[in-house]
């Protein structure tokens, strides 16, 4: 079996020697190797609720006071993001919204958010509650990215 660096953040697999993540560009250094584990054959959902489950080929789109943006992979929010990150520091209620605020990450059709700034202020809301560990996004939720900054999800097909 290969040793690896798993991202506690994203759970993406680095390798052994790495010291940030490929995927979220979280700081690895700390972490020691593990062996990688063989990954489960996927379950199939059950009929009704394939329903209403997103499917792999969905697209988050999240609804920025600026304007949307839609994803179809993983995405880190938060001022640091390059292709958006300085609209959301001149955005009212951005100064609130830390570098690394939140790290949204897709694995198996679903979208998943989790806080990964400062845990003592400015937290990640869904919904007016704070979120403590990753969970996963719906459509039609508020995302906040502190009490001040607030963010549209929608799930869409591809």
């Amino acid at each position: 079996m290969a040793l690896i660096r798993k991202c506690p953040i994203c759970g993406c697999s680095n390798p052994p020697r790495a010291q940030v993540c490929a995927r979220c560009q979280h700081n690895l250094s700390g972490l020691l190797p593990q062996e990688e584990e063989p990954e489960a054959p996927p379950v199939p959902p059950a009929a009704e609720e394939a329903a209403s489950e997103p499917t792999e080929g969905s697209v988050l789109v999240l609804e920025f006071p600026f304007g949307s943006r839609r994803f179809s992979g993983n995405v880190l929010l938060g001022r640091d993001n390059p292709d958006f990150g300085a609209r959301i520091a001149d955005d009212p209620g951005g100064g609130f919204v830390s570098g690394r605020h939140a790290v949204v990450s897709c694995r198996d059709g679903a979208f998943y958010v989790r806080h990964v700034g400062r845990e003592d202020r400015n937290l990640t809301y869904i919904d007016d509650r704070p979120i403590t560990a990753e969970e996963r996004l719906q459509h039609g939720q508020t995302l906040s990215l502190s009490k001040r900054y607030h963010v549209q999800v929608r799930i869409e097909a591809e």
